[in-house]
């Protein structure tokens, strides 16, 4: 049998027009210090209890996370409406014709508008779509998720060819309480892609994946639950609870370690070791581990590397940082964000997402 590859056939983005900068930030959130009278953050410990404050600058929240200001929703707004808003234009540039079936609708969200029925079958909703042999769902694997999704639709795309939906739509800042020392990461975006069938070496075809769920054997002498538990805050909303949040020294050691393994995974699979334009999208964590991956690949790719960076003004948006940077670099430069990478003709691109999801899921993708 003919191996099937999984083309990109239209993409979508969107981020709210809400913004919050690091000195409105620093000013109007946080909590009152009862001892000092400072505003303060709060790092919370594994029973929800203030282990110890912190106070901010717009000057260390920049040092920090490389983040200028973030983009957030309106008090009316949801992960939902996104998610239906950038389906509604990947679908249209898709332009599919009239006898493609649709296979599947898959979106990650980590808050949404009600618990069901799913983002997926809303947006089949919304627009109209019919299923056949398929289906509509949601998963939340936190940063790792839309990636996850991509990575679904390469293997279904071998048994069950079609047109796929894939969205990250993500609003943490509703999710994280504003006095939490984390707030500080936070943006809300979303992206789409729609996949169909193709042949191998098609322009826009995936090429390799690579995944590994962090369990203590594949982490090796890590538990990843050990890598969040220091830091479990009090969930914003009854609907959502409690929220383990991982603990930022921890991750950068176990990021750059396992995101760098799939990274060189990735490259081996695709039989990339140099030649053209190579364009990394990693999910938008916050700018020092950014800046780390682009000089690892330049050491064992032959050619030049360029860095999608979102984080500087939307924020980390967990899955929908990844979703919204795929799309971001097929458009090429917009007002929103610092990217200026406009991907052409015969460049690749790796595509990977990792965090507290318990996951790290990455694509190579031909143009």
């Amino acid at each position: 049998m003919n191996q099937i590859a999984a083309r990109l056939a239209g993409w979508g983005k969107y981020v709210p027009t809400g913004t919050l900068d690091n000195a409105e930030l620093v000013e109007r959130h946080g909590a009152i210090d009862p001892e000092t009278g400072e505003r303060v953050f709060n790092f919370y410990g594994p029973n929800c209890e203030i282990v110890k404050r912190r106070t901010m600058t717009p000057e260390s929240v920049l040092k920090t996370t490389g983040i200028e200001t973030r983009r957030v929703v309106a008090d009316d707004e949801y992960a939902d409406d996104m998610a239906i808003e950038v389906a509604g234009e990947a679908i249209r540039r898709a332009n599919l014709p009239d006898d493609m079936p649709w296979r599947g609708i898959f979106v990650h969200a980590v808050h949404r508008r009600a618990a069901y029925p799913a983002i997926a079958q809303r947006i089949q909703h919304a627009h109209g779509i019919t299923l056949t042999d398929g289906y509509a769902e949601d998963c939340s694997s936190a940063c790792s998720g839309y990636v996850q999704q991509l990575q679904k639709v390469h293997d279904l795309m071998q048994v069950r060819p079609g047109a796929y939906l894939t969205i990250g739509s993500d609003v943490m800042t509703r999710i994280t309480p504003k006095d939490d020392i984390n707030f500080d990461l936070w943006g809300d975006a979303a992206g789409a892609s729609v996949w169909v069938p193709g042949e191998p070496g098609q322009p826009g075809t995936m090429v390799a994946t690579d995944s590994a769920h962090l369990t203590r054997g594949v982490a090796g002498d890590v538990d990843p639950i050990e890598m969040i538990k220091e830091h479990h805050a009090p969930g914003h909303g009854s609907d959502i609870g409690h929220m383990l949040m991982p603990y930022g020294p921890n991750v950068v050691k176990f990021v750059r370690r396992h995101v760098g393994t799939s990274i060189k995974n990735l490259l081996a699979r695709a039989g990339w070791t140099g030649g053209p334009r190579l364009t990394l999208i990693l999910h938008q964590a916050n700018y020092n581990i950014l800046k780390f991956f682009p000089e690892m690949v330049a050491k064992i790719y032959d050619g030049e590397i360029a860095s999608y960076n979102g984080i500087s003004d939307i924020g980390n948006a967990s899955s929908g940082s990844t979703a919204y940077g795929l799309a971001t670099c097929l458009d090429g430069p917009d007002e929103v964000t610092a990217n200026r990478l406009h991907i052409q003709p015969d460049e690749r691109c790796l595509v990977i997402g990792f965090g507290s999801g318990m996951g790290i899921h990455g694509v190579a993708i031909q143009f």
